[in-house]
């Protein structure tokens, strides 16, 4: 049974759910309310921008697989979440041993080469031993 809330889409709501806007431009045969078409375009299509419904280029993303060695001081930090936080990686865990005074962990890494080149300098600077994985 479709929900009748006052959140909910039914007769007088408009897009997404919500009501159009106030006043003429709302009334039936006035040509107001919504825009007609999908909606405003949020970025025009001038010198060097891209043309409308078109991605813009990213970096290209690259992926890499590692075998850190983790020093005792660093087992309890979070140190694969600031990967992600602080180089804008998308981290996945293959495999890991966490056990007292040692842990080591199989990571895949997807991010810009420049990102994962920065992470890696990070990560031996911390004291994490890193020895990249040749994917065959």
């Amino acid at each position: 049974m479709p929900c009748s809330g006052a959140r909910g889409r039914g007769p007088g709501r408009g897009r997404a759910g919500r009501s159009p806007p106030p006043g003429p431009a709302g009334d039936p045969g006035t040509g107001g309310g919504w825009p007609e078409g999908p909606g405003l375009p949020i970025r025009h299509p001038g010198p060097g921008g891209v043309p409308l419904g078109q991605h813009e280029p990213g970096a290209a993303a690259v992926k890499g697989k590692f075998h850190l060695t983790f020093p005792e001081r660093l087992i309890n930090e979070p140190v694969i979440h600031r990967l992600g936080r602080d180089f804008e990686l998308v981290t996945n865990i293959r495999r890991a041993n966490i056990e007292e005074g040692h842990a080591w962990v199989i990571l895949e890494v997807e991010g810009t080469e420049e990102s994962i080149t920065e992470a890696v300098t990070w990560l031996a600077e911390q004291g994490v031993q890193v020895d990249r994985i040749e994917e065959s």
